[in-house]
């Protein structure tokens, strides 16, 4: 993600969302200047959300994970994630049902924010 996109996103994040919320970063482990509270991996971890989708059985089940953690939003940085899956290999998918698991999960979910290829969402 060019640094500007980070930079107003975390700026949207400040400034738009309310007290109490939580971000799970996707795709990004910068969390810097964020001054809600974050859930990320470093770019050497297994994402977050990966081990997420792993203990659970669907879509739903996942959403509670999210929920009991206390996760309201999710920064997601597509291009960010894709980098860091082919440098460090972050999402480790044991079976296909995991992954499409995973890819359902962030098709389902509406954007509340939008910068190129930087999503910020809502948890449902």
């Amino acid at each position: 993600m060019p640094v500007k996109d980070y930079y107003q996103a975390i700026r949207f994040i400040n400034e738009s969302l309310p007290q109490g919320s939580k971000v799970l970063f996707i795709g990004e482990p910068r969390r810097y200047y964020c001054e809600k509270k974050v859930l990320t991996s470093s770019e050497l971890d297994t994402e977050v959300i990966c081990r997420l989708v792993k203990k659970s059985k669907d879509i739903n089940q996942l959403i509670q994970r999210l929920k009991g953690l206390k996760i309201t939003h999710i920064l997601y940085n597509k291009h960010g994630l894709i980098w860091l899956n082919k440098q460090f290999n972050c999402l480790h998918w044991e079976n296909k049902a995991q992954k499409s698991c995973y890819e359902a999960f962030i098709c389902s979910l509406f954007p509340v924010y939008v910068s190129d290829d930087v999503y910020i969402f809502q948890i449902p």
